[in-house]
């Protein structure tokens, strides 16, 4: 049997002032966030419940406001009404009749569960763990877990070993900062894209000189990637790349020395070539010797060449056996009818011929002479020549470590 509503009211005031979250507390919580709401025309708004929705022809909104009293709204004084939905009002129906007890929170919760009311399930869940904190199925449902013989969620567990969340993610703060500092960044690379393309289409106008002075200042090294990219886009004027050049080679981050070394092997022109080679060799080291290196391997025989004159410059001597191999190269070239020849580049290795009698693919072993001539400027007065073989035999012996017998006489 229900309570009437005067001992309902008075078991509210009192447990309300024993500090206990009843019903009643609810009920006015849920009255304030589902109260329909009226958008005014000037801006404003009303919130209440809207007692003639059912009215035809809408002439006047009739409101109920939280504090009891009512007021009418002319229909074109309202743009808009944010009206409760049938199950928001059958839940402030149920929640009076609603027992302050652990079973009365998980009827309410299970309501709750099967109308996708899941804020308000969650209220009912903790207000259950108020009053029986050991209450299993409930702990569950919230993400708690027993470990080490306490209840514990998910988040209580990860910050107790340090974590803390980023996003969807736990993580340590150690990697929060460096994902901070990577997004920062990335934000002041794209900042620099922006300004350097501003910077860039001043150039040749007025305030030109001005804007080439601003790119020639440039000492931030988040700016590498702008550099980079207006190098390697559409930029036709020689002055600009060699300024381009200049900038990166002055940063000397690692993005920058990547373009100077790129610059140096696959620019065709000479001059731009020449400048990056200039700029890299302030940076040679045996790890950016092994990288280009590579390019020794490459399919095209002119790549293969011009990494060896990067690595004359460097006069780095472990990369060694790798200049021995790239002394000379095998590569396809295409023979015409008319007996032209046509290079077809691969390092495969593989010999193909056409058929019929039109042009035939041929294997040429091909001597590349910047490799002889930075062996030579490593090892001056060592001249086997393209001989691998002997190459090979006195590099192997040079590394031998000579054994001393300290037992023999001098």
């Amino acid at each position: 049997m229900l309570p009437n509503p005067y001992r309902l009211d008075r078991l509210r005031r009192t447990l309300v002032m024993a500090g206990a979250m009843l019903a009643g507390c609810y009920l006015a919580d849920v009255q304030r966030a589902w109260a329909d709401v009226f958008l005014l025309g000037s801006g404003g708004q009303v919130e209440g419940e809207f007692l003639n929705r059912d009215e035809v022809p809408r002439t006047r909104y009739v409101v109920r406001l939280e504090s009891g009293g009512e007021i009418v709204l002319p229909a074109k004084a309202v743009s808009n009404v944010v009206v409760r939905t049938d199950v928001q009002r059958r839940y402030e129906e149920l929640l009076p009749k609603m027992p302050p007890t652990v079973d009365g929170h998980w009827k309410m919760a299970e309501w709750c569960r099967e109308r996708s009311l899941e804020a308000l399930r969650e209220t009912h869940l903790r207000e259950i763990l108020k009053l029986d904190p050991e209450h299993e199925k409930a702990r569950q449902l919230l993400g708690y877990q027993r470990l080490n013989g306490r209840w514990m969620t998910t988040e209580e567990y990860r910050q107790g070993l340090g974590y803390v969340r980023h996003g969807a993610d736990w993580r340590l703060p150690q990697e929060v900062e460096l994902l901070s500092a990577r997004d920062q960044w990335r934000k002041e690379e794209l900042e620099w894209k922006q300004k350097l393309r501003v910077l860039r289409g001043k150039v040749g106008r007025k305030g030109g000189e001005r804007a080439v002075e601003e790119i020639r200042a440039i000492r931030d090294p988040a700016a590498t990637a702008a550099l980079v990219q207006m190098l390697d886009g559409r930029e036709e004027s020689r002055d600009m790349k060699l300024l381009y050049l200049d900038v990166l080679g002055r940063l000397g981050s690692p993005g920058a020395i990547n373009a100077l070394a790129k610059r140096s092997i696959y620019e065709d022109d000479s001059a731009i070539r020449e400048k990056a080679l200039d700029l890299l060799q302030r940076f040679a080291s045996p790890r950016l010797a092994e990288s280009v290196a590579e390019r020794l391997r490459d399919d095209n025989n002119t790549i293969v060449n011009r990494a060896a004159l990067v690595l004359e410059r460097f006069g780095e001597r472990g990369v060694t056996p790798e200049l021995i191999e790239a002394l000379t190269t095998k590569h396809k070239q295409t023979v015409g009818s008319g007996g032209s020849i046509t290079p077809s580049f691969s390092g495969d290795g593989g010999a193909g011929l056409s058929m019929g009698g039109g042009p035939k693919v041929v294997v040429t072993e091909l001597q590349n002479n910047a490799v002889l001539a930075a062996l030579t400027a490593l090892y001056p007065g060592v001249g086997f020549g393209y001989d691998k073989a002997l190459w090979k035999r006195w590099y192997a012996a040079s590394q031998t470590p000579r054994v001393v017998d300290l037992r023999r006489d001098p």
